[in-house]
């Protein structure tokens, strides 16, 4: 079947669609439970991809468990699951799409496998009570806005694999009070840290050779920027 001759199909819980691979992409979830077990096969055929937007507006979702059958996690596909708790995402996951848990207001804690490269735009915006998050040594660039406004988040190890912070990617988020930038970071973004409002101390290594306009603007409880002594670009102020 060619991707124009592709149809939408429909069991008790899913809508999805099957590509030319014969697997299957879940494109809205349809039932009312409140605790999800993602099947890895509909009609023996794998399930590799949750959609774009597939459970947006689940605002009765409180627990999600996806199979290692996927790899992808479309844009928006989570986004706002206001009582979304727990989510397990497999190792077998490469690509999660843009803003995928924005706007889940409940989610406190949450792994990303180590299979992922990018966090990209929005990913986790608005995630108000997300306390602490995994990130783990796959991942080369956080996107703008990925943790803005997780207004609770209080421990962020940045790996020494990240080469990018993208605009505005850790702003508004007030409970932050330290932050390690490692030495593989090149770029820290625009306003990256903009409103962090409890951030005491930040360490630049010497990798760093570009810091973004108000990267710490309005970070009032700022005491201390540690730059190594070997970096090109900046240094401590005397």
């Amino acid at each position: 079947v060619s991707a124009a001759e592709e149809v939408m199909k429909t069991d008790d819980n899913f809508q999805y669609k099957v590509n030319n691979n014969e697997e299957v992409n879940i494109t809205k979830y349809i039932g009312t439970d409140i605790e999800v077990d993602v099947p890895s096969k509909i009609d023996g055929k794998p399930v590799t991809s949750i959609g774009n937007y597939a459970f947006y507006t689940c605002q009765n979702l409180t627990n999600i468990t996806i199979p290692d059958s996927v790899i992808k996690i479309g844009d928006y596909a989570f986004s706002c699951c206001f009582n979304l708790k727990n989510i397990t995402i497999p190792d077998s996951v490469t690509s999660i799409g843009i803003s995928a848990f924005y706007d889940c207001d409940s989610l406190t804690n949450i792994s990303i496998p180590d299979s992922v490269t990018s966090i990209r735009k929005n990913t986790f915006k608005n995630c108000k009570n997300l306390i602490n998050i995994t990130i783990p040594n796959s991942v080369i660039s956080i996107g703008e806005y990925a943790f803005s406004s997780c207004k609770n988040l209080k421990d962020v190890n940045i790996p020494n694999s990240v080469t990018q912070i993208g605009e505005f990617a850790f702003a508004w988020s007030t409970s932050l009070t330290d932050i390690n930038i490692p030495n593989s970071v090149l770029n820290i973004g625009e306003s990256a840290f903009y409103y962090c409002t409890n951030l005491v101390n930040v360490d630049i290594s010497s990798s760093v050779e570009e810091i973004g306009e108000n990267a710490f603007f309005y970070c009032s409880n700022l005491k201390n920027i540690s730059v190594s002594e070997n970096n090109k670009a900046y240094s401590d102020e005397d």
